[in-house]
C-alpha cells in the first residue's frame, strides 16, 4: 500500500487533490490486480540483482521484478528484457523503477 507520506509527497508536489486521489486508487487497482497472480518466492535472502529495468537478462532462469516487498517472478531465458513486457504485463510496483533478481 501507498504511504501516508507517499500520499502527502504526491500532494506537496504541486498535484490536486482529485488528481492525487485518482492516482492512487489507479495504483491500489493495479496492486490488486498484480497480487492475484500466483507468487512463489524464495526467501529473500536467496535473491541476487541480475538487471535494472530496462536492461538484459543475464543468466536464464526463475527471475523476480519488481521493488521493496512487491514482486511478480517468472522463468527467463538469457537475454530476456527486465521489463513489466517479460512478466506478462504485470506491473508489481506502477511508477517506481523496478530491478530483476
Amino acid at each position: 500500500c501507498l504511504s501516508a507520506a507517499s500520499s502527502a509527497a504526491l500532494l506537496r508536489g504541486g498535484m490536486s487533490a482529485r488528481r492525487s486521489r485518482r492516482l492512487l486508487a489507479r495504483l491500489l487497482a493495479a496492486q490488486a490486480e498484480a497480487s492475484r497472480h500466483e507468487h512463489r518466492q524464495a526467501p529473500a535472502e536467496a535473491w541476487e540483482p541480475c538487471a535494472d529495468e530496462g536492461q538484459a537478462v543475464a543468466r536464464p532462469g526463475r527471475v523476480r521484478f519488481g521493488f521493496g516487498e512487491s514482486w511478480v517472478e517468472g522463468l527467463l531465458p538469457s537475454g530476456a528484457s527486465c521489463s513489466v513486457g517479460a512478466f506478462g504485463g504485470s506491473d508489481p510496483v506502477p511508477f517506481v523503477r523496478k530491478i530483476c533478481e
